[in-house]
């Protein structure tokens, strides 16, 4: 028999090679977890986003609001053209002022909190009250609403990569848009067609209302990632 003598070069060649293998596929494990966690975080923060969105802007009432305050509660529409709907002209510039200066100090979604927070009770003023000043109230609530909408893009800037950003703003925009249609198609089935009172249309509202609310709670609870790969 022949005994052969190993090499140690080529010993100490595998072992280089294996712990190198071994140390790149410690590093690569993370960070593809790190990836995947991204990914869901994103998905995840931008569903409540979207729905947030869409939620916000889904009331099939509002194409009767005149209707409702001058004959269901029985307001003078001169009262409603003069004493009520200019409040909320008034209101925009500075509310949209106020949303600018806190999504810089506090940031976006604590302004979409709130602004979701104001539409809930927006609805519900206009719809549990009957005198004068809650209508006029609700004209400023309104305002505060629809002006922390501006804190939308600034969201979006904060849970997507800036190459993404724009695509998903976009995105926003549409399902803006398909909110505001559709809930005003639905409301106008349900009045015209299936002779649905106006309160329960108003409750419908409500609900959306408070379904805008709860996700953009949730969007305020979520842990933004230091760094979006």
């Amino acid at each position: 028999h022949q005994h052969t003598v190993p090499d140690l070069s080529a010993l100490l060649r595998c072992r280089r090679l294996r712990s190198s293998k071994m140390s790149s596929c410690q590093q690569e494990g993370p960070s593809v977890q790190g990836r995947a966690a991204t990914w869901r975080w994103q998905d995840s923060s931008l569903a409540l986003l979207y729905g947030f969105v869409f939620f916000s802007q889904f009331k099939p009432s509002e194409p009767f609001l005149v209707h409702y305050l001058t004959v269901d509660k029985g307001i003078a529409r001169h009262v409603v053209n003069t004493m009520i709907f200019p409040l909320y002209v008034y209101a925009r510039l500075p509310c949209e002022a106020l949303s600018g200066l806190c999504s810089e100090l506090l940031g976006g979604r604590v302004v979409l909190v709130v602004g979701a927070a104001c539409g809930f009770a927006t609805v519900v003023l206009t719809c549990c009250s009957e005198s004068l000043w809650p209508q006029q109230l609700a004209q400023f609530t309104v305002a505060v609403s629809f002006a922390s909408r501006l804190a939308v893009p600034q969201a979006v800037f904060m849970f997507v990569p800036p190459a993404k950003a724009q695509q998903h703003i976009h995105l926003v925009k549409a399902v803006l848009l398909l909110s505001n249609s559709g809930s005003a198609i639905l409301g106008q089935v349900l009045r015209d067609c299936a002779q649905a009172n106006l309160l329960w249309l108003y409750v419908f509202s409500a609900v959306c209302q408070g379904a805008s609310l709860i996700c953009a709670a949730l969007l305020l609870w979520i842990e933004v990632p230091v760094v979006l790969s």
